[in-house]
């Protein structure tokens, strides 16, 4: 999901659930080994041809604590370095990482088939006494690792949940703590003498459960994150072996909560990605998602969106399967439900919550036509994509999402400049693409939806892009009438035909004066407001409080073609009602002085 929040006379600020920021995952990794702090669970070594003891205990620390652990240390097999001598013997120390997986089904999460799963493409540390890294690898495939050691060395073992490449492919994926200043998960065995022989160290990661609730720590939690995420990055590594990717930081806590506030105290309010992580709930009784699947492939969806489009146009907010949504919120909610139940073969959606986990709320990503379905509505989208993906496979979708000229549309990321831009990218598999979507009745091949026909029975939805004439005038009208029935504002800004769009073009560059007036409303005191975009990203816009018109002077460049979201920002008194009277708004843009 990704979710914003709006305040009168303000633009829009990512502070919820999907984010405008163009660069995602929050850049490149900087963390040193000084300022890498780590949300430590310690587990068991359950198995040794050395070790005396048959388990030992696990423990989540509460609070971050110093690490010793170098986000530099090189992936290789091979001792980086140690106090004793080279000359000296040395054993091999191996074994094999674990995670408690728990299914979840139309009845939440089935504790009674937990699976023991490995541990795949993991950091893996071997620590000295003092703490020292003396060597990092990375579980294969199996969860298997192995190192060799100096004989009778004192070690241990740290397994981060963390998985990194650096070369011709470069991504990192990181699941943190938000509730402890967002360090690192990592779960350690006990420090132990390797002996003279080689030795079998094993960890395993336990669910926590004890069969009626949480009654220990939840140490598999981060890594089935991480497994998930890391297997769905797997089918996108396959496709280019130049793919270079920012930092995909996952924020869980047991913490996470369904409650707004903030989220370093875990009031995350839903699962979601803001342009920098991806925030994952873990509240027990109330909502964790470490084990639904499809929420974080989901999640990463959006990342994947953000990365390798360069583009992420949705402005979030509350949305369902038969919601008429802004034509960029069902985009992007239809291509992220899409990718993940593609990448994880299962097109069944299915959310677990409630006391004890025992409840769940899903749906059918490959179902058949939807009633009122089209451009505007998440459900068809995502049958359209996963079908599509499902016959041709996900490289057209990654290389169109990839291409310059996708990052580069002046329209916003939608699926019409997603047909528009395939068009050009895999030519081959356009036809396919284009039957699936008209039998959703989505009629329009161009990247600015020229001649679509289907409005969702929403008076003024169309045309999806109005066009506007500098020095002249255009009226527009803004409905709440497909908002939630009494939700509010906070249901409604992203629903169709609330905002709509009109793309014009200075011819030179100046100082504009743009304005917009109420014409007509059924509201005391209706506040229309604006947004001003060029290529996805907000220029600008005009957010004040005051009635009846707003009016800002912005520096335009010439022969840009922008775009403006024009809107009532006052709530409607009659939603939910038979009648329904949008606000009407004349806009006008004109020249009023040399640019600066």
């Amino acid at each position: 999901m990704l979710q914003f929040l709006r305040s009168a006379g303000q633009t829009l600020a990512a502070t919820a659930l999907v984010s405008l920021v163009g660069c995602g995952g929050g850049g490149s990794d900087s963390s040193s080994a000084s300022s890498v702090a780590q949300s430590s669970i310690s587990s068991d070594v359950p198995s040794s041809s050395q070790a005396s003891e048959s388990s030992l205990s696990s423990s989540q620390s509460s609070s971050p604590s110093s690490s010793s652990v170098s986000s530099e240390a090189s992936l290789s097999s091979s001792l980086s370095s140690s106090s004793t001598a080279s000359s000296e013997a040395t054993v091999t120390l191996s074994g094999s990482l674990s995670y408690d997986f728990v299914p979840v089904s139309t009845q939440g999460l089935d504790y009674s088939a937990t699976e023991s799963r490995p541990i795949r493409g993991a950091v893996v540390n071997l620590l000295s006494a003092s703490g020292e890294v003396l060597a990092s690898v990375e579980s294969d495939d199996a969860g298997d690792y192995h190192f060799e050691v100096t004989a009778a060395e004192q070690v241990q073992l740290e397994v981060e949940a963390r998985s990194r490449r650096t070369g011709d492919q470069r991504w990192h994926l990181r699941v943190e703590d938000n509730t402890s200043g967002n360090a690192l998960y990592a779960m350690r065995g006990r420090l132990l003498s390797v002996g003279y022989a080689d030795s079998v160290r094993d960890l395993h990661a336990p669910s926590g459960w004890t069969g009626s609730s949480y009654g220990s720590d939840r140490v598999a939690a981060p890594f089935a994150i991480l497994d998930t995420a890391w297997g769905v990055l797997q089918q996108v590594l396959a496709l280019d072996p130049q793919l270079a990717l920012p930092v995909s930081r996952f924020r869980w806590s047991i913490h996470n909560k369904p409650s707004v506030g903030e989220v370093s105290n875990g009031d995350i309010g839903t699962s979601y990605y803001d342009g920098e992580a991806l925030y994952i709930l873990g509240a027990a009784d109330f909502d964790t998602d470490e084990y639904d699947r499809h929420v974080i492939a989901h999640e990463w969806a959006h990342f994947f969106e953000d990365a390798v489009g360069g583009r992420l146009d949705s402005i979030g907010g509350p949305h369902g399967q038969d919601d008429k949504l802004d034509l960029r919120v069902a985009y992007s909610e239809g291509l992220a439900n899409a990718v993940a139940g593609f990448t994880l073969s299962d097109p069944i959606y299915l959310d677990s919550l409630g006391a004890g986990q025992r409840q769940a709320v899903g749906f059918d990503i490959a179902r058949g036509v939807v009633e009122q379905g089209g451009w505007f509505n998440e459900s068809s989208l995502q049958q359209v994509f996963y079908q599509w993906m499902s016959e041709v496979g996900l490289a057209p979708l990654y290389f169109t999402l990839g291409s310059t000229g996708y990052e580069n549309s002046d329209a916003f990321a939608s699926v019409f400049s997603f047909t528009a831009q395939l068009a050009q990218e895999a030519p081959d598999s356009l036809p396919r693409f284009t039957e699936l979507a008209t039998g959703q009745n989505i009629n329009s091949l161009h990247r600015f939806a020229q001649g679509e026909s289907n409005s969702g029975n929403t008076p003024n939805a169309l045309p999806v892009y109005e066009e506007l004439i500098v020095g002249q005038t255009l009226r527009v009208c803004s409905s709440q009438e497909n908002g939630l029935v009494g939700g509010g504002y906070e249901s409604n800004y992203n629903k169709l035909g609330y905002s709509r769009f009109i793309r014009f073009s200075p011819e030179l560059p100046a100082l504009y004066e743009i304005q917009v007036e109420v014409a007509s409303t059924p509201v005391n005191e209706p506040d229309p407001d604006f947004e001003l975009y060029w290529r996805g990203s907000l220029e600008g816009g005009g957010f004040s409080s005051e009635i009846g018109r707003e009016k800002q002077t912005l520096a335009l460049s010439a022969q840009k073609n922008y775009i403006l979201s024009v809107y009532d920002y006052a709530s409607h008194p009659n939603i939910g009602t038979a009648f329904y009277e949008p606000t009407c708004m004349d806009v006008s843009i004109n020249a009023v002085g040399a640019e600066p």
